[in-house]
């Protein structure tokens, strides 16, 4: 997993995660001693992740500009 920077927003990871998600394969090698039913568990449960983070990226989305747009440019400048 990659470490956290602050350059990263709360958004990039949950896209991120939601990408990892997109690609994940259970039929790798990794996974060979999973049973069809608990391939089939696994699936479920990543396709309740990405719905819920479907339903929750638009707000943290929304909040971080919210938060970028009340930052004032002398704010800013001292930060760096």
């Amino acid at each position: 997993m990659d470490t956290i920077t602050s350059s990263k927003t709360e958004y990039d990871y949950l896209l991120g995660f939601y990408l990892s998600l997109a690609v994940f394969d259970p039929f790798t090698s990794t996974f060979t001693f999973l049973s069809a039913s608990e391939r089939q568990e696994v699936m479920l449960t990543i396709s309740v992740l990405q719905r819920k983070l479907q339903e929750i990226m638009p707000k943290v989305q929304d909040r971080e500009a919210s938060a970028n747009s009340k930052r004032t440019l002398p704010d800013y400048v001292k930060e760096k």
